[in-house]
């Protein structure tokens, strides 16, 4: 395995003819290794490939990979082991708790939007409420409107409720994009959209929808793409 790791390791140098590579060999476990190499070289980014354990899923199988975006300091990209589509224009969704991690995740989508000529970024905000939550609200709600204690609303039902909530979501996500560091988007498409449900399975489904070829997303989410690759089918 570790001549087979060199030699494929020295094709890819004589491969690269504009590029700057070295090409290391090192003894250690996968992570630790690649971050203190990181440290020592100064990388601005890490890119790993992972192992995808149920094909279906975009954010299954990380082990190594989930390590790197968990404790490296800087951006680490994940490739998963599936075709990839980067001759056809580039589609970046990008999720965003609407926290200060989320903003620093648009910050750096916005950047990469603009500098690789992004066809559409995909601005994701996931509410982790599912319907039998949101009825069961609902239902206190209109309890304290029968008791006098709110004031009393018709219209208030599931459908209602939804889209009232991804109106004032949508609003701030545009806010966000408005107002954050990066310069504002050139020619690439802005899409914000609110999704109800589990964050690991609606991020995965608006991925597939958008068919977004990238995905940015802070610390915020690996827990739920890290509960994702516990699941079965």
């Amino acid at each position: 395995e570790e001549k087979a790791a060199r030699i494929t390791l020295e094709r890819l140098v004589q491969s690269m003819d504009d590029v700057a590579m070295q090409a290391l060999d090192l003894r250690d476990f996968p992570a630790e290794a690649i971050l203190t190499l990181a440290q020592e070289q100064g990388a601005g980014l890490i890119i790993c490939g992972v192992q995808n354990k149920e094909p279906r899923r975009l954010l299954s199988g990380w082990s190594t990979g989930f390590t790197l975006a968990s404790d490296a300091e800087i951006p680490v990209l994940l490739v998963p082991p599936l075709p990839i589509a980067f001759s056809s224009p580039l589609r970046i969704l990008v999720a965003d708790n609407l926290g200060s991690e989320g903003e620093h995740a648009l910050n750096a989508a916005i950047y990469l939007a603009n500098e690789l000529h992004a066809e559409q970024l995909t601005h994701l905000h996931v509410q982790d409420s599912s319907f039998h939550e949101i009825d069961k609200m609902i239902e206190s709600v209109r309890e304290s409107m029968i008791l006098g204690q709110m004031p009393s609303d018709p219209l208030l039902n599931r459908e209602h409720y939804i889209e009232r909530v991804k109106a004032q979501i949508r609003e701030e996500l545009i806010r966000r994009c408005h107002t954050c560091k990066a310069p504002a988007l050139n020619s690439t498409y802005y899409e914000p959209v609110i999704r109800f449900g589990n964050p690991a399975d609606e991020v995965h489904a608006e991925a597939m929808r958008a068919e977004s070829q990238l995905m940015i997303f802070g610390r915020h989410h690996l827990a739920f793409a890290d509960r994702a690759t516990r699941r079965g089918p």
